[in-house]
């Protein structure tokens, strides 16, 4: 299963990526918001942890662009 952390804080995002990788997931990070976006575009993933206080993501964004996204691979 791919993973993809979502979180400013780069020690936290770290932290929860490397505990997720010795449970067996392959985890992918990143650090703010834009470069989600940018790694969703050619990457897939099957599950998305991501901090719902980033500094310009709302919950409502994140939960429109994956339902668009999801559409347009199906």
């Amino acid at each position: 299963m791919k993973l993809l952390v979502v979180e400013d804080e780069r020690m936290l995002c770290d932290t929860i990526a490397k505990s997720l990788h010795h449970a067996g997931y392959e985890v992918d990070c990143c650090y703010d918001g834009a470069e989600a976006l940018e790694r969703l575009l050619i990457e897939q993933y099957d599950l998305i942890v991501l901090d719902l206080h980033l500094p310009w993501t709302a919950w409502r964004f994140w939960s429109g662009c994956a339902k668009r996204m999801r559409k347009q691979r199906c």
